[in-house]
């Protein structure tokens, strides 16, 4: 069995270095990639007393539910990873460093 926080560790790393995009979908807070024919989906929603978690969901070349991972299924450096990938799977399918980069060029004198 392959282990989840090599999963997540290489998830974030490809990532943050912009070589894994991620989509928006339908839902909030829920963002996508794909690997070969598997979908990703990292999900940030509120659990008891507001608090915010994370789940990630693998679907598999059918399309249908494979495993699927939050709080409850992971050790507390795996819920950073977690949160981490959420945070940078946003900054991906916003666009956010694009549009910062054209803030700074139009802010330039």
């Amino acid at each position: 069995m392959t282990d989840l926080g090599h999963i997540l560790a290489g998830l974030v790393q490809r990532t943050d270095e912009g070589s894994l995009k991620w989509n928006r979908t339908v839902q909030n807070n829920q963002f996508v990639t794909a690997l070969d024919a598997i979908v990703i989906a990292v999900v940030e929603y509120e659990a008891d007393w507001g608090k915010r978690r994370y789940r990630l969901d693998i679907f598999d070349e059918a399309g249908e539910l494979a495993d699927s991972f939050d709080f409850r299924d992971t050790t507390p450096e795996q819920v950073s990873q977690l949160e981490r990938l959420f945070v940078l799977a946003r900054r991906s399918a916003n666009k956010v460093d694009s549009t910062l980069q054209k803030i700074a060029r139009a802010l330039e004198i």
